[in-house]
């Protein structure tokens, strides 16, 4: 399985996700860093999560990875709600931030 190269590289990224050091993980980045937010959801499940799934912050908080604040979402499904929450200008488009 190869890995994914990601700016995971320390406790958070660019960002504003938390990263944890777990480098036997067989979805680290090449620097052996996971998503705090995947891994308690994987926690949670007691499974790797599979390709097609996403872990949504309810608050929009990247950083609060408390389970209560998680949800497990199919891409498809995160990526509709990610673009209902994204700011648009007064024409309805996307604002570029």
């Amino acid at each position: 399985m190869e890995r994914k190269r990601r700016a995971c590289v320390g406790r958070t990224t660019k960002n504003g996700y938390i990263c944890v050091l777990v480098p036997n993980h067989p979805y680290s980045f090449d620097s052996g860093y996971v998503y705090e937010h995947r891994l308690v959801m994987e926690m949670s499940i007691k499974r790797f999560l599979k390709s097609e799934e996403d872990v949504h912050h309810r608050d929009g908080d990247k950083m609060n990875n408390k389970l209560k604040n998680l949800q497990l979402l199919l891409h498809s499904d995160h990526s509709r709600i990610n673009a209902l929450l994204k700011p648009r200008n007064k024409l309805g488009r996307f604002m570029v931030m």
